[in-house]
């Protein structure tokens, strides 16, 4: 018995033509605002149309022949693989839960390294971005700090992509190739160089983003786009206006990398957050969010996209509450029987703002029981049992039979934090809560688990790097922390 995925059919075949055609229309008669005469030209050179200052617009024409271009079956069909369910840290949070007095403070460097090293122990995180923006480094340095925090604190493939200022492109790219340069055994530079950055929706990419873009691309560097609408700030309040803008932008997206880099196929599913209208707040977690993400990926799959569709996840939750679990854990869930996959953010919460080290181990353990219903069960005659339940007979028990010991490991899922108890022997134990569970398992990994990605000599060249760029930024607050793990 295996999970088969069941897709997703919530809209009629005339729905997802009206909003793939409204995307084509806001393309082709609205645009989007480019703040670059290199971008721009380069997009005419493919076939946009460019006023000569910021606007573009991307006939329809030109849009209908990429994306029939792009479809999967136009490409060889992808290896057959396995599930996966598992998942990634990498945000860029100002706070964290402190493990040690249970308190919410800002990151500093210390305490992004410290949450580095606990992820790279937990074994359902299979990446590791920024764990978090440390507010004892100098701004201008942060982006450079994120990295040089992600490779020295873990063996796993860790990176930030962070880049934030076109000041620090040149700073960046040397970075990059100094550790890559002297950890040759890595895969390069790029295993090392990662850059992002986003448009701002509605349909308008920013002079800053835009000269960030620029350099790299000029230095032979890869940037990805990306965008991030609300239903109700940045895109319409209606989901299937937001939805056909949402679509607008990841195909323009789609098509800016094709055309910058050659990239083949469509990747266009997301979720969309709505904005909660009495406060401002962007929550992760709402029933829109999943609305959005299950008729994008229905509408992915109607356009020939690679992507398998998502279900959209996170939480608004103010800490490790029910709250939470019942926002993420019903994605998850959701994510697993419609597409066979999961891909959690552990540990987050209040939408990206904060970091709880005790949520990332417990939704490690409920990730766990996600791959144990992945995996299915056997149907064979020995695991029937049929001989096995004869021998017992009516009325028998099946503790102590041999066929229990045999199999019980390999058939049962055997937590650890996650409670197995009945309630007088939970009272009994000291009625011992999982927070606090999860909390002297995190302390014991804080005091155990020092992974080194890089050399020593890495290390040093690295941090006397970031005191060269102090210099020549001007910074004159920039101290070395002086309290990072060894």
């Amino acid at each position: 018995m295996r999970l088969t995925p069941q897709g997703v059919r919530c809209l009629s075949e005339s729905e997802i033509q009206a909003i793939v055609d409204t995307s084509l229309n806001i393309l082709d008669e609205i645009g989007m605002i480019i703040e670059s005469p290199f971008i721009c030209q380069r997009f005419v050179e493919a076939g946009a149309a460019w006023d000569g200052q910021t606007r573009l617009k991307f006939p329809r024409s030109l849009m209908r022949r990429y994306i029939e271009s792009q479809r999967r079956e136009n490409f060889p069909a992808p290896v057959p693989r396995e599930p996966h369910v598992g998942g990634s840290i990498g945000s860029y949070p100002m706070r964290y839960l402190d493990p040690y007095d249970r308190t919410i403070k800002l990151h500093t460097a210390r305490s992004v390294a410290d949450l580095t090293r606990l992820a790279d122990a937990v074994p359902n995180i299979d990446g590791i971005g920024s764990c978090g923006v440390p507010s004892d480094i100098s701004p201008l340095l942060q982006p450079l700090w994120m990295r040089f925090i992600s490779w020295r604190y873990a063996e796993k493939l860790s990176n930030s992509y962070v880049l934030w200022d076109h000041r620090l492109c040149p700073l960046i790219a040397e970075f990059a190739e100094t550790v890559s340069a002297m950890e040759p055994q890595n895969g390069g530079v790029k295993r090392y160089f990662r850059g992002e950055n986003y448009i701002i929706t509605p349909l308008r990419y920013a002079r800053e983003e835009a000269l960030q873009f620029e350099w790299f691309y000029q230095h032979g560097y890869r940037v990805t786009v990306g965008n991030l609408p609300s239903i109700g700030g940045s895109a319409p309040s209606t989901m299937a206006g937001a939805v056909a803008l949402g679509l607008a932008e990841s195909l323009v997206i789609n098509f800016w990398q094709h055309v910058f880099y050659g990239d083949k196929g469509l990747y266009v599913a997301c979720a969309i957050p709505p904005l909660d209208m009495r406060t401002g707040c962007m929550p992760y977690g709402r029933p829109e969010q999943t609305l959005t993400a299950l008729a994008m990926s229905q509408i992915a799959d109607a356009i020939g996209a690679l992507d398998t569709g998502s279900t959209g996840h996170g939480t608004a939750a103010k800490g490790p509450n029910i709250e939470a679990g019942l926002n993420k854990g019903f994605g998850a869930g959701m994510q697993l029987a419609l597409f066979g996959d999961v891909d959690w953010h552990f540990g987050i919460f209040s939408t990206d703002e904060i970091y709880d080290p005790r949520l990332i181990l417990i939704e490690n353990e409920f990730v766990d029981s996600l791959r144990r219903i992945s995996r299915g069960f056997e149907v064979t005659p020995e695991t029937l049992a049929y001989d096995v339940i004869r021998e017992v007979g009516a009325g028998g028990q099946f503790l102590s039979h041999p066929h229990t010991h045999e199999h019980f490991r390999q058939e049962l899922w055997l937590p650890d934090l996650f409670n197995g108890m009945y309630m007088e022997g939970w009272m009994a134990a000291g009625r011992p809560e999982i927070l606090e569970r999860a909390r002297d398992k995190v302390l014991d990994i804080l005091a155990s688990h020092h992974p080194r990605g890089i050399k020593p000599e890495t290390e040093e060249a690295l941090l006397s790097l970031m005191d060269k760029y102090a210099a020549e930024l001007n910074l004159t607050d920039y101290v070395r922390p002086t309290d990072l793990p060894k």
